[in-house]
């Protein structure tokens, strides 16, 4: 069975999305709700990611981070991934989203980089 744990707090001046389980065709849905719901009140929406706790996530998962990033990028933001898993890295770069899809080592280093202009 699918299970996915997301839940939210802020991080200096950043909110965070703290996401564990398996981010698939299943769970993608609460994910994408949270995201949209806190994209939606803050301007800019530079949100962090946090992915240390996920198992998991295939295209239909990635999917739902790169609609986020552009929902946020229309209010002058953008997600910044937290991810120590090499798999995680992996999985950006062979689907050609590193570049868009930032990624940090630490929520301590995603909040010290400056917005992309």
């Amino acid at each position: 069975m699918d299970y996915l744990s997301v839940s939210s707090y802020h991080y200096d001046a950043f909110p965070v999305i703290e996401v564990s389980g398996e981010l698939d065709f299943e769970t993608r849905e609460q994910l994408g709700k949270r995201l949209h719901k806190v994209i939606s009140t803050h301007n800019p929406a530079h949100v962090i990611v946090h992915l240390n706790g996920l198992e998991f996530c295939d295209d239909a998962g990635l999917a739902v981070l790169v609609a986020a990033n552009r929902q946020a990028g229309q209010r002058s933001g953008g997600l910044r991934l937290v991810s120590r898993k090499p798999s995680f890295t992996r999985l950006l770069e062979a689907k050609g989203l590193s570049d868009s899809l930032p990624l940090y080592k630490s929520l301590a280093q995603a909040a010290d980089q400056p917005a992309a202009e």
